[in-house]
């Protein structure tokens, strides 16, 4: 039985050792000899049930290590200091000791857990609104105290999670909520509301313009770039602010003022801020019916497609044609892409959307080409956004559905704007690597608005380049944009890219980019977007032409 013991307390103190040592800072192996002692005496004497005590206070350590220690220190019976006979028999106060400072500790851990968020050590949302009510009943004492709440949100997160995974979006937020933590004073709060999104309170503000500052502070505080998983990771956030007054009683009915004005900040673009004012709940309203219609509209069938067609500027024959999503709202009519795709974009509805254009398009395309061989010739531009682009199975998506509907992958052209190939380079560079090996072309659309340097374009596989409607429309008002047309034709030719002028509405139009060297334009000059069975006509008369001038060839030979 002695052996028994010895070994037992040779096994359990070893696992005490560590909490002991960590709590008194200095090496506690002194305490394998000492608490062998009182085992081996006692079990001596008294046989297995004197011993118990003993061996149940070196299970305790096991089990509570530090708060054992902590509690013996307290009642003045520290190892080595005391009978050890005394010990074993004070070992029910002990416990209680213990076990009291253990219910302590966890109770500090419940309240910081409960009050924390665990990804980012920051205040969570409901020590945010215990912060937020306190200091709006100090508002409520002091008429002339004014305080600010911040709601922000990060512009395409969801991109960053997509393509680098979730354990790169968590450090992303993580290194934020850093940021955040510097742009603000000590007595500001910052938390993470949920997901990407974050709120500040700042406790004291002059007035509006003062918030103002700090929301470009932090805008500036994210110009500079993170370096996550390997990969830059350029970020930028939304803002919207409200402004706390003596007549504000709700918490969260300010924090939604300021979610409503962050919404109206990412209407203007990303990394916007706006302050909250009573007409934006209007605006409100209005979104929220939409985003509601929105989510109804693919279940009811109400998408439908426009076709574009891009003519040759050399004879003005079709060459192609872009695929343009509509809306048959029920009350509103026939929406053009402007009056819902940024509301897509935000519900992550896009992706949905975006596959249905796609197997659209191709779909419509496949069987013009089997009705009218003049169709071999044509092919379908679709528009992808950047959630699209950023799926692992977008590729895999765009080869299934050009083998199930026999349709060469040459002919469909996938359109990707400027601004998404510069804040996202590397992940578009993988993406449309993979597309080219499957054989789908590849266009930039709208280039020129995205402040990229040309360089890019030798990088990516592209094939052709839209120049935007934005240079077209200011030709011969502003010399300087004949100048960037030819620059970028020129540069697109030395690296065989074909240019296509988009928004060609006069003839005057179509003679200048002609002569800078664009090979194909679209724009109303030539058609508008044309509903599927006014385009069939149109391919089906090119048809005839092209069959009625195969007839007079063969007649003339």
């Amino acid at each position: 039985m002695l052996l028994f013991l010895a070994l037992v307390a040779l096994y359990l103190l070893p696992l005490a050792h560590p909490a002991l040592t960590s709590l008194t800072g200095v090496d506690t192996s002194w305490l394998w000899g000492v608490h062998l002692v009182p085992v081996a005496i006692l079990a001596y004497r008294n046989g297995f049930w004197g011993a118990l005590p003993a061996v149940l206070i070196s299970v305790m350590l096991v089990l509570l290590g530090e708060y054992v220690l902590a509690a013996t220190v307290l009642a003045g019976q520290a190892p080595g200091t005391s009978d050890v006979l005394a010990l074993a028999t004070s070992f029910s106060d002990v416990c209680v000791a213990a076990l009291a400072l253990y219910a302590r500790r966890t109770a500090h851990k419940l309240r910081d857990t409960a009050f924390t968020d665990h990804l980012t050590g920051l205040p969570n949302r409901r020590l945010f609104l215990d912060r937020l009510t306190h200091r709006i009943a100090q508002a409520s004492r002091r008429p002339a105290s004014r305080f600010g709440v911040l709601f922000l949100d990060l512009d395409d997160f969801k991109l960053i999670n997509d393509s680098l995974g979730h354990e790169a979006g968590n450090e992303v937020l993580q290194r934020v909520a850093r940021r955040l933590e510097r742009c603000i004073r000590a007595a500001d709060t910052v938390t993470r509301w949920g997901g990407d999104e974050f709120v500040l309170l700042l406790d004291e503000v002059v007035d509006r313009d003062a918030a103002e500052v700090v929301a470009r502070r932090i805008h500036e505080s994210f110009e500079t770039d993170l370096e996550i998983a390997g990969h830059r990771v350029q970020l930028s956030t939304s803002i919207g602010i409200a402004v706390g007054t003596e007549h504000d009683t709700d918490p969260e009915g300010l924090v939604a003022q300021a979610d409503t004005a962050m919404y109206g900040a990412k209407g203007e673009g990303k990394g916007r801020l706006e302050v909250f004012d009573r007409s934006m709940h209007e605006r409100a309203r209005t979104r929220l019916a939409l985003e509601t219609d929105l989510g109804r509209a693919l279940e009811r069938a109400e998408f439908l497609l426009h076709y574009q067609p891009i003519v040759s500027l050399e004879n003005g024959s079709m060459r192609a044609m872009e695929a343009l999503v509509r809306w048959r709202h029920p009350d509103r009519g026939l929406l053009a892409p402007g009056h819902f795709i940024e509301v897509a974009e935000d519900t992550g509805l896009i992706e949905q959307i975006g596959s249905f254009v796609l197997r659209e398009a191709c779909q419509a395309l496949a069987a013009w080409r089997v009705r009218y061989p003049a169709a071999e010739r044509l092919s379908v531009g679709v528009n992808v956004s950047a959630r699209q682009l950023a799926r692992t199975a977008f590729v895999d998506e765009v080869a299934s559905i050009c083998k199930e509907l026999e349709l060469p992958p040459g002919r469909l052209n996938l359109e990707i704007t400027e601004t998404m190939l510069v804040e996202n380079a590397d992940l578009a560079l993988r993406s449309l690597k993979r597309l080219r090996e499957v054989g789908v072309e590849i266009s930039i659309d709208d280039f020129g608005t995205g402040y990229s340097s040309l360089h890019y374009l030798h990088q990516f596989p592209v094939q052709s380049l839209k120049i935007d409607r934005s240079f077209v429309a200011a030709l011969g008002a502003d010399p300087r944009n004949s100048a960037i047309i030819r620059a970028v034709v020129a540069l697109a030719q030395e690296l065989g890219i074909r240019t296509v002028a988009e928004g060609v509405e006069y003839a005057s139009q179509r003679s200048v980019v002609h002569e800078l060297g664009c090979d194909l334009a679209q724009g109303y000059l030539f058609y508008r977007p044309l509903p599927p069975q006014e385009l069939e006509a149109l391919i089906a008369a090119m048809a005839a032409r092209a069959a009625n001038s195969a007839r007079m060839a063969q007649a003339a030979e």
